[in-house]
């Protein structure tokens, strides 16, 4: 078994040992699909750190719209 930091940090490591141990190709379609998914997981993650950033910079505005009983603003920065 490997370590998923392996797959994340250094895939060309596992395709070079993949193809030193003459792994089948089911098992390097396997790999590849792998490193795929990391590869989405990390562009979604820094998506979803943006959408957070975006939240912890409007959250005070709202929350300021909605004391001054400004329910339009705050509903379109909602």
């Amino acid at each position: 078994m490997l370590d998923p930091n392996l797959y994340a940090h250094d895939p060309d490591t596992v395709r070079l040992s993949l193809r030193r141990r003459h792994a089948g190709a089911e098992t390097v379609a396997a790999a590849e699909r792998l490193f795929a998914l990391v590869a989405t997981r990390r562009a979604l993650s820094g998506e979803l750190d943006q959408c957070r950033a975006t939240r912890n910079r409007l959250s005070p505005v709202i929350g300021a719209a909605m004391k001054a009983r400004d329910h339009e603003l705050a509903a379109a920065l909602k």
